[in-house]
């Protein structure tokens, strides 16, 4: 996570004046005092082939850029058979449980993968610190000899709020 600063709009003092004078919680943060930053679209993508049917794959890795956080959104994929999933943040945290009675168990991709023109949404988003990482763990379930799975991280890259530029101090 990276460190907050300000809202730019209220300088963290979480409340804007309103029509007629009255406080009402800043639009800029929805009063939470600090900024939400720029968003530029990106996307991850984690490439596997699942060798062998039965195959798992444990602590797979998707590592964020190191030059701004990442606010995950949405799960998009394709895959040529089924397969289990199970997502961890970098704190080791699970962002997915399933299973009669467990709480750490691997989820069916359907329930929790989407597709390109239907992703899963992921709310609240998830934000990763730059240089964070995503784990993954995987099991085939299709009983085929490989399953080629693609798996989209849909979100977007967050930079802090640029400061208003000062007029005063633009050369002419």
């Amino acid at each position: 996570m990276r460190e907050q600063t300000p809202c730019p709009e209220c300088d963290g003092m979480r409340w804007a004046e309103g029509p007629g004078g009255v406080l009402q919680p800043c639009p800029g943060c929805d009063g939470t005092g600090q900024d939400r930053g720029v968003e530029s679209f990106f996307v991850y993508v984690f490439d596997v082939t699942l060798a062998l049917a039965a195959t798992r794959l444990d602590n797979q890795r998707v590592v964020m850029d190191g030059d701004a956080a990442f606010r995950l959104k949405a799960l998009g994929g394709t895959q040529t058979g089924d397969y289990r999933i199970r997502l961890r943040d970098g704190s080791g945290h699970y962002l997915s449980t399933g299973g009669a009675g467990s709480t750490n168990d691997l989820v069916r991709n359907g329930a929790l993968i989407g597709t390109a023109q239907f992703p899963f949404p992921i709310i609240p988003h998830v934000i990763y610190a730059p240089s964070g990482h995503i784990l993954i763990d995987l099991e085939n379930q299709s009983g085929a000899p490989a399953n080629i799975v693609q798996i989209a991280f849909i979100g977007a890259k967050v930079t802090p709020t640029p400061a208003p530029l000062d007029n005063d101090k633009l050369v002419r």
